[in-house]
């Protein structure tokens, strides 16, 4: 992996059973902090009736945060954080919803519980290899918006064209081929 790759999770869940306590996992890709606050919403409205709902999310930006929601400290939310940096995931978060058995599983148990729930979570999930891109918008003549169209010489993303006086284009290229990017099109269009 370079530093313009990651790898992250596609969206799944996984059930792990404890002398008798249900450790429910959902996997999710994420890309920014107000993505996990509405997922934890939904997920705690899904599960109202459990006693804990765990998390931890790790985005590309550096944010980290991870939740005990009222487990003992440092048995629960760490732990899936640990499961999905022992991955090396990013943008990824983790809810692990746990229903009490009946049978207390000590803080031991409890911590084993939770990183097993996430790293069987991931272990069962797809990986997906994604890349860092960038967006460049760009105005182009017609006739040069049929050069670039025909000429087939890179692999971009093309996410926006807005037929105007001239054509404006978002390119959606990785951040580690801008520099190749920027001297193709030049000689496209000259």
């Amino acid at each position: 992996m370079t530093k313009y790759e990651y790898k992250t999770i596609k969206e799944n869940s996984h059930i792990l059973e404890v002398k008798k306590s249900k450790f429910i996992a959902h996997g999710f890709c994420v890309n920014e902090a107000l993505d996990c606050k509405r997922i934890i919403s939904k997920i705690k409205k899904k599960y109202h009736d459990a006693k804990h709902n765990v998390y931890a999310f790790v985005l590309l930006d550096g944010t980290v945060r991870s939740s005990d929601d009222k487990e003992p400290s440092g048995t629960a939310g760490i732990q899936v954080l640990n499961a999905i940096n022992n991955n090396n995931l990013k943008n990824t978060m983790i809810i692990v919803t746990r229903y009490f058995g009946g049978i207390l599983l000590g803080t031991g148990g409890l911590s084993r519980a939770y990183y097993s729930s996430a790293d069987l979570l991931i272990k069962n999930s797809e990986i997906i290899e994604k890349f860092i891109s960038e967006v460049i918008n760009m105005e182009f003549d017609y006739k040069d918006y049929n050069k670039i169209l025909n000429s087939r010489l890179f692999d971009v993303n093309i996410s926006s064209v807005k037929f105007f006086e001239k054509v404006r284009v978002e390119f959606k290229v990785k951040k580690n081929e801008i520099e190749e990017f920027n001297s193709k099109l030049k000689n496209i269009i000259n």
